[in-house]
């Protein structure tokens, strides 16, 4: 009985943290979306090289901490249980709404990478394909990261002006 007790109060402290966390993060995504429209539309494309940069690559620590905390969450549950936890439906539901808004917070990341990507696709400087390859990346774990460093790379400031 103790052990469930246990579980429960480490379950309410958990989606606790992560709807605070979740609110002050989608305010924080959807200002750097805004921020990043309004560099495209003021073709300020060197803001948005620097946004992009700043933004995928200042949170990899984040991302790196928020999948060890559900794994940590995820064995004390699964340690909690016995095993018999993959049987449980909301540890299920868990799995799938962890996964579902860490997601959503790299998704809402690559505001500033699409858009430098169309930057660039504006200047004649990528292709139609590229363009779409490069989207498709930005909205793929480890490959927005990937991509983030071969677009930096390759246009690096002052070549896309």
């Amino acid at each position: 009985m103790k052990r469930v007790r246990m579980l429960l109060i480490a379950v309410y402290i958990y989606f606790s943290l992560l709807i605070a966390e979740l609110a002050s993060i989608t305010v924080l995504i959807i200002s750097n979306i805004a921020r990043a429209c309004k560099q495209y539309a003021a073709e300020d494309y060197t803001g948005l090289r620097r946004g992009m940069r700043r933004l995928k690559l200042s949170l990899i620590p984040f991302f790196v901490l928020n999948f060890l905390l559900c794994m940590v969450v995820a064995l004390v549950i699964f340690a909690a249980s016995r095993g018999f936890a993959i049987f449980i439906p909301w540890v299920w539901i868990w799995v799938v709404c962890a996964i579902g808004i860490t997601y959503l917070i790299a998704a809402g990341t690559s505001a500033y990478g699409i858009l430098f990507v169309r930057a660039l696709r504006k200047k004649g400087l990528v292709l139609k394909k590229q363009m779409v390859l490069h989207m498709v990346f930005q909205f793929c774990f480890v490959a927005d990261i990937i991509d983030t460093i071969v677009l930096l790379k390759k246009y690096k400031e002052g070549t896309h002006a």
